[in-house]
């Protein structure tokens, strides 16, 4: 189990919802949790990533030690998780991630893996009051400029939305900078793959 998964969490005992968490043995509730301050108070991300925006960027974690940037991101992972299926778990011992800074705030982020030196995403995520403001197609573009260098990556079972975001960027099935190729499991008889897909070897 991951050090991010054993600390605690506090929900609303009625319908679940995350509203704090845990931080060396402070309860702190999701707003600070969410903001730059915060982040910033005796503890430094990995690296910091320029994306151009005066009031915007990018804080890049490589999951060791567990510290702020992580604890963001696993916050996140679980407030989105509340919202929607479709969410895969973060584990920061295995997972890289960036969290998106915008006006003093944890935005969104991106976490991902790489599997036999290609990049795997494996979630992307954008708060809801910073929705349909680009920050996804930002998070997207900066990830691969900085992370892709092969120009190709593949997506964990994108959802309907992040497949449309994908494939207007010119990522999947397009002629973008980057091809992102999607990835299913297979489970039982029938999986999630059809005859035209093939993982590259």
């Amino acid at each position: 189990m991951s050090e991010i998964e054993e600390s605690a969490e506090f929900r609303c005992r009625d319908c679940m919802r995350l509203y704090g968490i845990e931080y060396q043995g402070r309860r702190l509730d999701l707003d600070e949790v969410f903001s730059a301050e915060w982040l910033f108070t005796d503890s430094t991300p990995d690296d910091i990533v320029e994306i151009g925006s005066e009031d915007s960027f990018l804080a890049y974690s490589d999951g060791r030690p567990i510290d702020k940037t992580e604890r963001v991101i696993g916050a996140m992972t679980s407030y989105g998780g509340d919202t929607s299926s479709s969410f895969a778990r973060y584990i920061p011992e295995n997972h890289q991630g960036l969290l998106y800074i915008r006006d003093d705030d944890a935005a969104g982020y991106v976490t991902w893996e790489e599997l036999d030196g290609i990049q795997v995403l494996r979630q992307l995520f954008v708060r809801d009051r910073y929705r349909r403001r680009g920050i996804a197609k930002e998070l997207i573009q900066a990830w691969c400029k900085e992370y892709c260098e092969d120009g190709i990556y593949y997506i964990d079972e994108p959802n309907d939305k992040s497949r449309s975001l994908f494939s207007k960027l010119g990522h999947i099935d397009g002629d973008g900078e980057y091809k992102a190729i999607e990835l299913y499991p297979i489970r039982g008889v029938g999986n999630s793959l059809d005859a035209s897909q093939t993982l590259p070897q």
